[in-house]
């Protein structure tokens, strides 16, 4: 081959290519989970059409302030913010298997 200074082109056939999920970067989850009211005050109640066995909360810097674990699995339930600082959370559902299933952010003001 012949160095001609020019940039050469070189192409590659890909086969049986597959893409799975939305090319966004947004991760897909298994559940619609609602929260609300937002903003929170005290309670928020929660509802999710997938049972969630754990929910951990995560501060704004991403600490782990709470992890609860809930066997039974129900689909609405209620949690206590009264003792949580204003701030934003994050709010992550796991199924049985540890999978994340939702991930939702709230606001707790007074």
């Amino acid at each position: 081959m012949v160095d001609s200074g020019e940039a050469s082109t070189t192409w590659e056939l890909l086969d049986d290519v597959k893409f799975l999920g939305k090319a966004t970067g947004i991760p897909q989850f298994a559940a619609n989970t609602f929260i609300y009211p937002i903003p929170a005050h005290d309670v928020i109640s929660i509802t999710s059409d997938v049972p969630y066995r754990e929910m951990k909360i995560y501060n704004a810097i991403g600490q782990l302030i709470c992890d609860r674990v809930d066997e039974n699995g129900d689909e609405s339930k209620t949690l206590n913010l009264s003792s949580f600082a204003n701030g934003i959370y994050t709010l992550e559902f796991l199924d049985q298997r540890n999978q994340v299933i939702a991930r939702k952010k709230i606001i707790k003001e007074d």
